[in-house]
């Protein structure tokens, strides 16, 4: 099982937004990391690939595949399609929350 990490943000009133690993031990963010941003790579090469681009195929893959939910009532039953709209409302924290996702060893599970 995926370790999951809670970040609180509060400043945002204690909002929480729990999370799992954006890495190579999480296989829904390396299939959709494949099948979004592959496609991306060719862009990227020639130098046409925009980073609003870029920023939103990344947030659609955290929207899915790294953001597990919410102890937030308002928050908590939140789909794919919601967290990704406040992904990009909030960039601030969506920096937060790759900063903490994209380092493996906030994931490492205390019991092993």
């Amino acid at each position: 099982m995926s370790v999951v990490r809670r970040i609180e943000f509060e400043y945002l009133g204690g909002l929480s937004v729990d999370i799992v690993a954006a890495d190579v031990t999480n296989p829904l963010f390396q299939l959709l990391s494949r099948l979004l941003l592959g496609p991306l790579t060719l862009a990227a090469e020639l130098g046409r690939l925009s980073e609003e681009r870029a920023e939103k195929a990344l947030r659609t893959i955290y929207a899915q595949a790294v953001v597990v939910g919410s102890i937030t009532p308002e928050l908590s039953s939140y789909s794919h399609e919601q967290w990704d709209k406040w992904l990009l409302e909030h960039p601030i924290e969506f920096a937060t929350i790759r900063s903490i996702a994209e380092s493996p060893e906030n994931f490492v599970d205390e019991d092993e």
